[in-house]
């Protein structure tokens, strides 16, 4: 999905889906530009069976971004819920249909519009929401600002999740974080990255990460 400077949202044509079973994951493009802050923020919606929507910040953008996305479908063992979530407070928790935790995981979250207000506050798309218990989505950030929140939560019969987090240094190119033993063939990494402070060049360094 292609988003010129100034376009707030835009959509993409799909197969058709069925929701419940289904979650969408993706990232941005911003076209190398390093200086624009709300062009890291997007939010990702199931808006139907056939629609992907795609929203992101237009403050202080002037060049076209593009969002990047992956629909997931499970013909069975896979329920999934999403909403839209308006956040004030830090941290947001936002009560949910109730998962079974050690078989779930946030699929996606991620800010589709913040107050203009909060310039050095940037989060990547999904990697800042966690269950806190069965019925409870968490989402962190360092102060509280009014924002539209996207998210998914998909819940995976007879899987078994693990989730944490780690703080990085800015002395630190690398960081290790020891994990409950998986098997590699059957396990996926999802993962994201929350920037405290700085400027808005610096999000760009930043914001590049690998897991």
């Amino acid at each position: 999905i292609v988003l010129g400077s100034t376009e707030a949202s835009d959509v993409a044509t799909i197969t058709a889906i069925v929701l419940a079973n289904s979650f969408p994951t993706g990232g941005i493009d911003t076209g190398g530009a390093a200086d624009e802050s709300d062009g890291f923020m997007f939010g990702l919606r199931q808006t139907n069976t056939t629609t992907i929507t795609c929203t992101m910040g237009t403050s202080g953008v002037t060049t076209t971004r593009t969002c990047r996305f992956h629909v997931a479908e499970f013909s069975s063992g896979v329920s999934t819920q999403e909403g839209s979530t308006v956040t004030d407070t830090d941290p947001e928790n936002i009560t949910i249909t109730g998962v079974t935790l050690a078989e779930s995981y946030v699929a996606h979250a991620g800010w589709r519009t913040r107050d203009a207000a909060t310039v050095d506050l940037e989060w990547n798309g999904d990697g800042n929401g966690r269950l806190t218990t069965s019925t409870n989505l968490r989402w962190e950030g360092s102060q509280a600002v009014t924002a539209t929140l996207d998210w998914n939560v998909a819940d995976y019969t007879g899987a078994a999740t693990q989730s944490s987090t780690a703080s990085m240094l800015t002395t630190d190119a690398s960081i290790t974080a020891t994990i409950t033993a998986v098997t590699l063939a059957e396990s996926v990494l999802h993962h994201g990255l929350g920037v405290l402070g700085g400027t808005a060049s610096t999000h760009a360094e930043r914001h590049r990460i690998r897991g």
